[in-house]
């Protein structure tokens, strides 16, 4: 409505602006009422979805791990650090307790396992190998029976040959070896790697430091089938896996609805508190003009 060439804006008005902003913002009426935030339970979930996906080290501490998961918009799903904190060593454990469970599935280690690792700590070009076997002849690694001196001198002369190449060039052969391997899943942690990626000599020659996080990309990278036998148990496995992770999915999508929402919530409250002061500044502002003219035309009256 106009008056005297002021715009008055009406509650149509206000409310019509406010739809405007609200459809720029995806809001519908049913968002704009009062939504339940998600369960604690499901806040704990999510947070713990959390530390699944950025694969942390169960082993690790709060203070070590934080950097990592601070960027992420679920580190707010739990509300203060106090519950984080709790949470983070709630799934610690459950974690730990996983890996221990996949350990106690595993064969006997492969006694190539503490030979390899014994040739990655002590081989050196230096040596060659009858220099190298007469120095360490009375370390169990070399005393061990399990595996032939032919073995233990074919790995050692591959291991030198190898380390004799940049490091560039080993991690790529990691990567394209890691590509054949056929029982590595996606469930699988660097505690629980099988045989075929153990004693490979492939996995000896990179350090530790730099064959981890290629190995934790690869798995990352794995389909979720990756790996699995045929059996009912894993069928029954996978399914259970492809459950969890669906229900993962639908917890973060449902949470960050939420951020938007309540954002577009805000939005809309802070321009219906705009357009109210602009409404009361005008009414002021009229009223203000309006009054020295009735003084005037009185001052002008009495003159005349």
């Amino acid at each position: 409505m106009e008056t005297g060439g002021l715009v008055e804006f009406t509650e149509d008005d206000i409310a019509w602006q406010l739809g405007d902003i609200a459809a720029q913002y995806g809001l519908g009426e049913e968002d704009l009422e009062e939504t339940d935030d998600l369960a604690p339970e499901d806040d704990a979930l999510l947070f713990k979805d959390l530390l699944n996906d950025l694969n942390i080290n169960p082993y690790s501490t709060w203070d070590s791990e934080l950097p990592k998961l601070v960027e992420d918009g679920r580190y707010t799903a739990l509300p203060t650090t106090k519950m984080r904190k709790q949470v983070f060593g709630e799934w610690c454990q459950e974690r730990i307790a996983e890996i221990k469970k996949e350990k106690e599935k595993e064969v006997k280690k492969d006694p190539r396992v503490a030979y390899l690792a014994f040739i990655e700590a002590n081989a050196t070009p230096k040596l060659y190998w009858p220099e190298f076997k007469r120095k360490f002849k009375k370390e169990a690694a070399m005393k061990d029976a399990k595996i032939t001196d032919k073995v233990k001198e074919t790995y050692y002369r591959d291991y030198i040959s190898r380390i004799k190449t940049s490091v560039e060039t080993r991690e790529n052969d990691l990567k394209k070896y890691l590509k054949t391997v056929k029982d590595l899943r996606r469930g699988s942690t660097l505690e629980t790697l099988p045989p075929s990626v153990e004693c490979d000599i492939r996995y000896t020659v990179v350090p530790k430091d730099r064959r981890d996080p290629i190995l934790e990309a690869h798995i990352k990278s794995l389909p979720e089938d990756a790996g699995e036998g045929d059996s009912s148990n894993d069928t029954r496995e996978r399914q259970r896996r492809a459950l969890e992770d669906r229900e993962a999915a639908v917890r973060r999508e449902r949470f960050y609805n939420q951020k938007d929402i309540a954002r577009g919530k805000e939005v809309l409250r802070e321009t219906e508190m705009e357009i109210k002061r602009a409404m009361n500044v005008g009414k002021e502002g009229l009223l203000g003009h309006l009054e020295p003219a009735k003084e005037k035309d009185k001052e002008e009256g009495k003159v005349s």
